[in-house]
């Protein structure tokens, strides 16, 4: 399920980008027209992003799953973008494109540490630790003395 609205959100990103129709931007992607919402990708749309996700997988060394995908999708091939059939100039990869976007519809939010470093609990530790150490020296002193004592 993650997968599929993982590449639902990818699709309907490139949609927007590779298509200069509908024009309200939101969170940096256009908005397509109400009439051509539904989630059906055209032919073009279809092997750019199978180009990409083939490309991707290969990158990444995915040999088996690049192979697999490739023979699922037969009628495309995978070594040259002429093949997608579009005019444009070859897109960036996907790393590259969600590193380029993502950052734009990811929501910033602050964060802080929940520990607080200069507790009362710490410093009562490392006071008691100190205190071990001296009281271990002390230990120490008093078995050398028991020692002379007893010779």
């Amino acid at each position: 399920m993650y997968l599929y609205s993982y590449f639902s959100f990818i699709s309907s990103s490139f949609i927007a980008i590779t298509q200069d129709s509908g024009s309200s931007n939101v969170l940096g992607f256009r908005k397509r027209s109400n009439e051509s919402q539904n989630n059906e990708l055209k032919p073009h749309e279809v092997c750019t992003l199978n180009f990409l996700v083939n490309e991707y997988l290969v990158m990444r060394n995915y040999k088996m799953t690049a192979n697999t995908f490739a023979d699922e999708n037969h009628n495309q091939d995978y070594e040259n973008w002429d093949d997608v059939g579009l005019n444009i100039p070859r897109p960036p990869t996907l790393i590259q494109w969600l590193q380029e976007k993502v950052p734009e519809i990811t929501p910033r939010t602050e964060t802080s540490c929940q520990t607080d470093v200069s507790s009362p609990k710490m410093d009562s530790y490392d006071n008691l630790t100190a205190e071990k150490v001296i009281l271990e020296e002390r230990v120490k002193e008093l078995e050398t003395l028991c020692e002379r004592q007893e010779l």
